[in-house]
This record gives structure tokens, C-alpha cells and sequence, in this order.
């Protein structure tokens, strides 16, 4: 082999063009080319994760924080003894007795019902409107 032929040797067609041909000026590397072929994602796939990521999101909020989905109730127990503690400390109110208010009621700004008590035996009504979302609510006076 002189240094003429690469080390692939001759000069023929056979020796043209080979990668491994460093001869000065001769032959040239070529470059490797590899066609890369990219699956995208099916489009359902793409639509499901979509939907995923949307669900999660209503899930959070609507069941959450801030819980669009949920109705906050009052307490039957907490909101009667509320309201006869009012009855009789802020009111003045001699035995208060059989305080009932109507179940499932909302804690909402704004919201307003009626309880129904007893008050040294005689029946009375007494109007309760809800003040704010935290579930304060004042207490009127019994009728």
C-alpha cells in the first residue's frame, strides 16, 4: 500500500469514498446520516391527559379550596344552643325551651328563617339572618 489509496487501497471505484479514507485531500468522510423518525402521541392520548388535568382542577376547586361544589349547613345543635344562649343572655329571656330551627340551613350571607321556641312555656318565633360566610348571625327579637 503506498499512501495513495487510503487504507482500503486501489484506486477503483471500490476504494472511493469509504469512510476511513484520510488520504490528504482524497477522499472525504461522510458523515453518518440517520433519519430520526418522531412519533407523536396519538391524539386521544393528548385529548385524555387534557381531560385529566381538567378534572383534577374542578376536583380541587369545586371540592376544596374555595368549594364551589360544597354547601355549608349549620349545625342543628350548635346553631340551638346558640340561639337560646342569645335568648337568655342578651334578651333576657326567662326558660327557653324547645328551640327548633329548620334543618339544612345555609351558611350564606344574607340567608334569613325563622326558629321556633318555647319561653316560660309560651310559644314564640324568633328570626335569625345569617351575617356572613364564616356563619355568624344575629338573633332577633322573639315575637
Amino acid at each position: 500500500m503506498s499512501g495513495s489509496g487510503g487504507r482500503f487501497g486501489g484506486h477503483g471505484a471500490a476504494g472511493r469514498g469509504r469512510t476511513g479514507s484520510t488520504a490528504a485531500g482524497r477522499g472525504r468522510r461522510r458523515a453518518a446520516h440517520r433519519l430520526v423518525i418522531r412519533r407523536r402521541p396519538p391524539v386521544w392520548a393528548s385529548v385524555a391527559a387534557l381531560g385529566l388535568v381538567a378534572g383534577v382542577a374542578v376536583g380541587v376547586l369545586g371540592f376544596v379550596t374555595p368549594g364551589f361544589f360544597v354547601t355549608r349547613v349549620f349545625d342543628p345543635t350548635a346553631l340551638r344552643d346558640g340561639v337560646r344562649t342569645v335568648l337568655i343572655r342578651d334578651f333576657g329571656s326567662g326558660r327557653v325551651t324547645e328551640v327548633q330551627c329548620p334543618p339544612e340551613q345555609r351558611v350564606a350571607a344574607g340567608e334569613r328563617f325563622v326558629c321556633t321556641v318555647r319561653i316560660d312555656g309560651a310559644p314564640a318565633e324568633v328570626p335569625i339572618e345569617v351575617q356572613d360566610a364564616a356563619g355568624r348571625y344575629t338573633v332577633g327579637h322573639p315575637s
